[in-house]
């Protein structure tokens, strides 16, 4: 929303340079508050880290968790790249229309996220994860049949939800699952992954667009979002696993 502002009346420079300046103050920010205490830990670093490695890894919760979240920033890394366009050359918004658009939708991930992260406590992390990929992988595959702009306003909204529902569950489910002291290694893991899959979705889906059209690319991409939940839930299902902490302690 910031950047269809500065956009108007300007030039996309303005949009850099500001998002420069705020990537500083954060990180000024991080580099005052965030001084963690000093722990000292016996023994080699190396073989701690390996055999911390190896145990996530061999882990099928978090294995499969980090691959679930991996799935649907593959998704979102396609929509990212490839919704602006697609709203431009297709439906026919302006530039400050389609900041609008990806305003709205991460607002519907901000307001959404805490609701439904304490909600997985009661309910449980893994049919949130669930039901995040399949409202994603619905609201994608309309993406390319949708020629309205409000049209497209709700199904922003709807995926920025869901996208809301499965990262506020999946995050919880991997600290659920990991040992206190392979927090770090589990959740190193979990992020590679799902980093691997947000720069290969638009790689993907340009492969995809150029072959088939914006159309069939939106529902092939939302389609592999719903076999990746139907794939974890069943995968998931036979895990023994504290899926409702808080209903469980009341």
């Amino acid at each position: 929303m910031v950047a269809t502002a500065l956009v108007i009346g300007t030039d996309f420079s303005q949009v850099f340079i500001a998002s420069a300046g705020v990537g500083a103050v954060a990180l000024a920010l991080v580099v005052v508050w965030l001084r963690p205490p000093r722990t000292r830990t016996s023994g080699p670093t190396w073989p701690r880290l390996r055999d911390a490695v190896r145990a996530v890894v061999m882990h099928r919760a978090i294995l499969a968790t980090s691959l679930a979240q991996a799935g649907q920033f593959f998704v979102n890394g396609a929509l990212v790249a490839f919704l602006p366009l697609y709203a431009r050359e297709v439906v026919g918004m302006s530039a400050g229309r389609i900041g609008w658009l990806f305003g709205v939708q991460t607002a519907a991930t901000l307001l959404a996220r805490p609701l439904f992260g304490a909600w997985s406590d009661r309910v449980g992390r893994r049919p949130l994860v669930v039901v995040g990929l399949l409202l994603c992988g619905v609201s994608m595959a309309a993406f390319g049949w949708t020629r309205d702009d409000r049209t497209l306003l709700g199904l922003a909204v709807s995926y920025g939800t869901g996208f809301a529902v499965t990262t506020a569950a999946t995050s919880a489910l991997i600290t659920d699952v990991t040992h206190e002291a392979r927090y770090g290694a589990a959740h190193g893991l979990f992020g590679t992954l799902y980093d691997v899959g947000d720069a290969a979705g638009p790689l993907c889906a340009g492969a995809l667009v150029a072959w088939v059209g914006f159309a069939r690319a939106f529902e092939v991409i939302g389609g592999l979002a719903l076999i990746i939940a139907l794939v974890f839930a069943i995968v998931s299902r036979s895990w023994r696993l504290p899926d409702a902490p808080l209903a469980r302690s009341a």
